[in-house]
């Protein structure tokens, strides 16, 4: 089980700038997992600590607010340190991907026939947005924080993140059987929120990438229409009802962007105030440079980070 390979990991002692950080990298969350199912944990170590780790098959339990991020968030962690003097740990969930033609780790068949495809490149809906609730279920019943956490994604990460949100009988039977607690907040960065918009009316500054988000559409949700609706955030009407414990929303989107139209961020938000969501606090935060550059260089979602942090603190 899933649940064993927790102590064949081990805590990791990383100094980033003045402060102590035990680590566990690449732990599985679901039986027979394959190179992307797994999750990594960043834990602030507790004032005037001895530099070594705790005991493989511990987990050291701090009071405050979680950052989840889906799928990669090493950046964040490693080179903006002030981020752990305000919350009580960082995860990132990694998920199985779907094929792309264009991706360097492509499963089309390969020239030798005996070398299998990779499976964690092999994923189609709703195999995804499972394999992020397996890892929040798995994360949950180790750092038992409940709700107390933000869950942040960027692109289809942010897709995902709201799929959380939304109600889990919409992914299928094995996605309800999961226990996770939705989290408080929800950061959405550089997102993509509506599928069948972005394929049929892109708008005339990404018209050019029109082809790109079909097949990149196709290949992660079928052929299906009402799929591509279904699994889009924006197709919800009465939020609260979907995600009860939902305090603040937060949408990043740079206006330089050349793979996701601003126009994404203002329908969400105009669905979200249309939708009722009286208790919910929809901010929308500034963000520049391209798609990627959020992440890559990472100063600008940590100082993101911190101010939603501090909010829900």
């Amino acid at each position: 089980m899933a649940s064993d390979t927790w102590s064949t990991v081990a805590w990791e002692v990383e100094n980033e700038g003045a402060v102590t950080v035990w680590h566990k990298r690449g732990v599985p969350y679901t039986p027979n997992a394959n190179r992307l199912q797994n999750i990594e944990i960043w834990i602030p170590a507790p004032k005037d600590t001895p530099q070594e780790a705790p005991e493989s098959s511990s987990f050291p339990i701090s009071k405050g607010v979680w950052v989840i991020y889906i799928h990669g968030v090493k950046e964040l962690a490693a080179q903006h340190s002030s981020i752990f003097s305000a919350v009580a740990g960082i995860a990132s969930i990694n998920y199985s991907l779907s094929p792309h033609p264009q991706h360097p780790t492509d499963p089309a068949p390969p020239k030798d026939a005996s070398k299998p495809l990779d499976p964690s490149r092999q994923a189609k809906h709703p195999d995804h947005i499972i394999d992020v609730l397996s890892g929040l279920s798995y994360l949950q019943s180790k750092a038992r924080f409940g709700n107390n956490y933000v869950l942040l994604g960027h692109s289809c990460g942010a897709t995902l993140a709201f799929q959380v949100a939304m109600s889990h009988a919409k992914w299928g039977p094995e996605a309800s059987s999961l226990r996770v607690a939705k989290p408080k907040a929800i950061v959405g960065l550089n997102g993509l929120y509506d599928m069948p918009t972005l394929i049929h009316e892109p708008g005339d500054k990404h018209a050019g990438l029109k082809a790109v988000y079909e097949a990149f559409t196709r290949l992660a949700f079928g052929d299906d229409e009402e799929v591509w609706n279904k699994i889009s955030p924006i197709s919800v009407n009465r939020w609260k009802e979907e995600w009860e414990e939902a305090i603040r929303i937060v949408f990043v989107q740079s206006h330089e962007d050349n793979l996701v139209p601003y126009w994404q961020l203002v329908d969400m938000r105009k669905k979200l105030m249309a939708s009722k969501a009286d208790a919910v606090e929809v901010k929308e935060l500034e963000a520049s440079g391209d798609h990627n550059e959020l992440w890559q260089k990472g100063s600008r979602l940590a100082e993101i980070v911190l101010e939603v942090v501090r909010s829900l603190s």
